[in-house]
């Protein structure tokens, strides 16, 4: 009942929250997930079908899709103690996430196991906001004392009968080849997945397994072809971020003179600014128009990154591939170059306030 204004005023922040809601409608999506969940088990009463406040009917999403979100949602890091709720036998699972509004005026958490939901809002009536005042801080402690009053209950069951079992990539999430470690997981039936793992290949090797070769300098019989999982650069520079094992590409073999025309792939990648960016340079307090930053990602960070805008170098950088530039308004392009020779280019447009 709340979202009242056209879509487009919303658009993509709808999904992390960036529309009002109450704290009835927001518990009865999670209470609805649930139902929805256990859709193939059981029905609902009628007489909570005709319940004015009844809980939000969820027509659109399969009991599978239900299931598997709600183990998504196990999985957020619970606050202080209870994050080690897994380590304590009598911890139960709990389905749950947190909101914090803008400008910290409020803070929600909502959760839920098989037999109950839990909606929690910590705010000030007048609506004053708080630097502390944050879900995970002050929400989400009220929610876990809530469920530790509560009786346990089971977690739920699969509904198997709306799900099929797929055999995916373990690391890329995409259909397995014979190049990928596998593992089997349950998804909707409905879930199509059509694109095998595109991030593992073979690679060639030397005997020792520290250099990559080519026909060119090693006889096939003196190879080693191995399986490696290798992501584009700018997925690669996220994904070691994010604490994940990864294995970089081995170098080349210094006798391998001609490894360019073996390496199928960009090894470097422009992060900021996007394609298709429009860059809006403010001006700051003091009347100075403020820097931009530029952002690039080499999939050998040791390398060096020869920068160019519109032609004109304006710096290089080594292992930490950013650069600050304070651009004119209008259309840019930016071009990198390492000292390998491989290039990447981008355009984009600045707009600030003296192109109002």
């Amino acid at each position: 009942s709340t979202l009242f204004r056209p879509a487009d005023d919303y658009g993509l922040t709808l999904i992390i929250g960036g529309a009002e809601g109450t704290l009835w409608e927001i518990s009865s999506v999670y209470s609805s997930l649930a139902r929805r969940a256990m859709e193939k088990e059981c029905r609902v009463p009628s007489a909570v079908k005709k319940e004015k406040n009844a809980p939000i009917r969820m027509k659109n999403i399969s009991p599978g899709a239900a299931y598997l979100t709600l183990e998504a949602l196990l999985e957020v890091k619970r606050p202080d103690i209870d994050n080690y709720w897994r380590s304590f036998a009598y911890a139960q699972k709990i389905a749950w996430k947190t909101g914090t509004s803008i400008g910290h005026r409020d803070a929600w958490a909502g959760g839920l196991t098989r037999k109950y939901t839990v909606g929690v809002w910590v705010g000030n009536s007048d609506g004053e906001g708080k630097p502390e005042m944050t879900g995970l801080t002050t929400a989400a402690p009220v929610l876990f004392a809530l469920f530790n009053t509560l009786p346990r209950s089971a977690w739920f069951s699969p509904p198997l009968k709306d799900m099929k079992t797929v055999t995916v990539c373990a690391k890329s999430g995409y259909l397995a080849t014979d190049l990928c470690e596998s593992i089997d997981i349950l998804m909707p039936r409905s879930a199509n997945f059509e694109k095998l793992c595109p991030y593992h290949t073979l690679i060639h090797t030397d005997q020792s397994g520290q250099f990559r070769v080519t026909g060119d300098c090693c006889p096939e019989s003196e190879m080693r072809h191995i399986p490696y999982f290798v992501l584009p650069p700018v997925e690669e520079f996220y994904y070691i971020m994010s604490g994940a094992q990864y294995r970089r590409l081995p170098p080349f073999h210094s006798d391998c003179q001609n490894y360019n025309s073996a390496e199928k792939r960009t090894p470097m990648s422009i992060i900021y600014p996007p394609a298709g960016t429009e860059v809006f340079v403010p001006v700051d307090i003091s009347g100075e128009k403020s820097m931009v930053v530029l952002k690039a990602a080499h999939s050998v960070p040791e390398s060096t990154i020869f920068w160019h805008l519109d032609e004109a170098f304006i710096g290089k950088t080594k292992n930490f591939h950013e650069i600050t530039i304070q651009p004119g308004t209008g259309e840019h392009r930016l071009t990198l170059v390492d000292e390998d020779g491989y290039t990447v280019a981008r355009k984009f447009k600045v707009i600030g306030e003296d192109a109002q």
